[in-house]
């Protein structure tokens, strides 16, 4: 018995001293992040290292006409606006190689781009008062629609698109699949950004004020929500953190999520307004910055610094920092690739 015993305990005293299992974590937090900075140029960037992997992606400074006016991607494809060049670049998302140039001709640079389904896109561009409809089957620009009042803005929600007319202050509805364009409805002065709520059947838009495009008198930035069941704004919010204050302030991006928040960035400070119900705007940080853009697939917001020229990334309610990188020169324009 006593023999016994003594087995069991050295037994249990030789397994407590074998080398224990090796834990494996396979989770890859690595992702990507294209960053045009301050004069424009691209850069790609690894994350959440921030190390830079490539800087002027597109040789802008050889061809300054490639500078980065604008970055959108839809699927496999990523779409550079560029601010001096009538056309845009197409790369591939997982490699960033050159897959095909879209000519657009006596329509000017583009400024913004939206995406209708997989053979369909829509460009606005400044310059000459149009829309382009873009064949993505052969990187063509199948069509132009006219636009009055400096189209700079566009975005889809299912079969509706909507157009931010800057000089005239107003929004257009259209069709994408017949073109039909509405009847321009008017907002408040310069809208600027537009993206679309489908979770709300709206279209969320911001407009600059009075005082940042023209020679009038400085008025405070709106937030306008414009129902696409009834084509008309429903509700306008003030984008300041104080009643009666922020003529001066312009904004210089906006961003919604599908936790339900619009957010404005401005150079010092970024408010939150709730997409539901559209009552006043919240201060959520303070700093000095330059852009905005949601990571979906992160649950995440990203914010361009010019304090320290890096990039802030936080949770998706802006509670909680999460990163801190630095950049050469403060980004301006930034579309993560997850």
């Amino acid at each position: 018995m006593l023999r016994t015993c003594l087995l069991a305990v050295v037994i249990v005293a030789l397994a407590g001293c074998s080398p224990e299992e090796p834990v494996i974590n396979s989770f890859d937090d690595s992702w990507r992040m294209l960053v045009a900075d301050s004069n424009s140029a691209l850069t790609l960037l690894d994350m959440p290292s921030g190390d830079v992997v490539t800087t002027d992606l597109l040789s802008a400074g050889s061809d300054p006409a490639l500078l980065c006016a604008g970055l959108s991607r839809f699927r496999d494809d990523v779409f550079v606006l560029h601010t001096g060049s009538s056309s845009i670049t197409v790369l591939t998302a997982d490699s960033l190689q050159r897959k095909a140039r879209i000519e657009t001709g006596a329509a000017g640079p583009a400024s913004s781009m939206a995406f209708a389904n997989a053979t369909t896109a829509f460009a606005t561009h400044p310059g000459s008062d149009v829309l382009s409809v873009i064949d993505l089957t052969t990187y063509t620009v199948a069509d132009t629609l006219p636009l009055p009042g400096r189209p700079v803005a566009v975005a889809v929600v299912g079969n509706i698109g909507c157009v931010a007319l800057q000089a005239s202050s107003e929004i257009v509805f259209f069709d994408t699949r017949s073109f039909a364009l509405s009847k321009p409805i008017q907002v408040a002065t310069a809208p600027t950004y537009i993206q679309g709520d489908a979770v709300n059947d709206a279209f969320v838009i911001v407009s600059l004020g009075a005082g940042k495009v023209d020679a009038q008198a400085p008025t405070v930035p709106v937030i306008s929500f414009a129902s696409i069941a009834s084509r008309s704004v429903v509700a306008s919010v003030d984008l300041t953190p104080r009643a009666g204050q922020g003529a001066d302030r312009v904004p210089l991006g906006l961003a919604i999520t599908d936790e339900g928040s619009a957010y404005v960035v401005m150079r010092d400070v970024v408010l939150r307004v709730p997409l539901r119900s559209r009552s006043r705007a919240t201060t959520v940080t303070e700093g000095t910055f330059a852009g905005i853009a949601t990571i979906p697939t992160r649950a995440e917001i990203a914010l361009s610094s010019t304090s320290d020229s890096g990039i802030e990334i936080y949770d998706v309610f802006m509670e909680t920092k999460r990163l801190q990188v630095a950049l050469p020169s403060a980004g301006r324009i930034m579309l993560p690739l997850t």
